[in-house]
């Protein structure tokens, strides 16, 4: 999703400040924070009024080299209110070429016309991503074989082989701890199967062969 921004007004929600960066860093030709076509206001306690003038001149100014110009709002939720409303007119109509990104931990702090004048790229808490793993884990222990193949294909099509088992393994340790005496003997087995199957990708099997593999003994 983030390498389709295009012209218009965004908020992302819980983004780390090194995934924000990497974020803007995509957005233009040359992967650099002192790129001409780039406004950053970086992480502050206050962003004021002032801040928002300085945006206004530099979206005035001439595209370098007809690029796209992205301007970049750190710590979004530290916008005063003063600032909040002299922002609403850029975000509604950045310009063509433009793009305006805020990053924001909650993005109910802002105002709701600013919340309405951009779209929203929420990612998910580590909570949240957790427990979206130990579902999609359980789902599979449920389905038939043919049924886990799709779903792991699926999964395969976000995540690298390597990193998907390293999910599917954190999942089945946080539902382990979690388990009653009766769970425990499957829980257990469960994750054997998921560590044996990281020990066959580590060996050079081939993924399709190691997830078939676990298909096989979940």
């Amino acid at each position: 999703m983030e390498q389709m921004l295009r012209d218009g007004s965004y908020l992302v929600e819980n983004y780390s400040q090194a995934q924000f960066q990497n974020l803007i860093l995509r957005l233009l030709p040359q992967p650099r924070l002192s790129h001409p076509n780039l406004f950053f206001v970086k992480s502050q306690k206050n962003i004021g009024i002032g801040q928002i003038r300085e945006i206004k001149r530099f979206l005035a100014l001439k595209n370098w080299q007809n690029g796209r110009r992205v301007v970049a709002i750190a710590d979004g939720d530290n916008l005063t209110i003063p600032a909040q409303n002299a922002l609403l007119k850029i975000l509604e109509e950045p310009g063509q070429l433009t793009t305006i990104v805020i990053q924001t931990n909650n993005s109910q702090r802002l105002l709701p016309t600013i919340r309405s004048r951009c779209q929203l790229l929420r990612q998910a808490s580590q909570k949240e991503d957790g427990r979206r793993w130990e579902n999609f884990l359980v789902e599979i222990t449920k389905s038939s074989p043919r049924k886990r193949l799709q779903l792991i294909g699926r999964a395969q099509l976000e995540l690298p082989a390597p990193v998907l088992l390293d999910r599917l393994l954190q999942a089945s340790q946080q539902l382990l701890y979690r388990a009653s005496a009766a769970q425990m003997p499957l829980l257990q087995a469960q994750t054997k199967a998921i560590v044996t199957s990281r020990q066959m990708l580590a060996a050079n099997l081939k993924a399709e062969d190691a997830f078939d593999w676990l298909i096989m003994n979940l």
